[in-house]
């Protein structure tokens, strides 16, 4: 999901999701702060109500909370892709899309022209 563009804050109010996981399963807690009382809080995933593209920051709490940060619980990955290869693999079958800014300028070289 590391291509999909948008910001960190933005990942728990719509539980983003893509190639069949949501952010939702890394998320450990969302720090926030709280409009009704003026202090922070730190949610749990559980406490931030994720479902299908929602949480309670989109729906039952909108407008409550600003997030200020997201503690993810990744783990690493042994086998690592260079920008190369992801781009190969988005022109070849198209499972992957929107390729990271680092690599859209190389894809180029492996696309094939188009006419207009």
């Amino acid at each position: 999901m590391s291509g999909i563009p948008g910001s960190v804050g933005g990942t728990p109010v719509q539980n983003v999701g893509a190639y069949g996981q949501e952010v939702s399963s890394v998320i450990e807690s969302v720090m926030t702060l709280d409009l009704r009382d003026g202090q922070l809080h730190e949610l749990c995933a559980e406490a931030c109500g994720f479902g299908y593209r929602s949480s309670i920051f989109n729906g039952s709490e909108r407008g409550r909370y600003i997030i200020l940060g997201v503690t993810y619980a990744l783990t690493p990955v042994e086998r690592r892709m260079s920008s190369t290869a992801i781009c190969r693999d988005i022109l070849r079958d198209g499972t992957r899309s929107q390729p990271s800014p680092t690599c859209a300028k190389r894809c180029a070289e492996f696309a094939p022209a188009r006419a207009c």
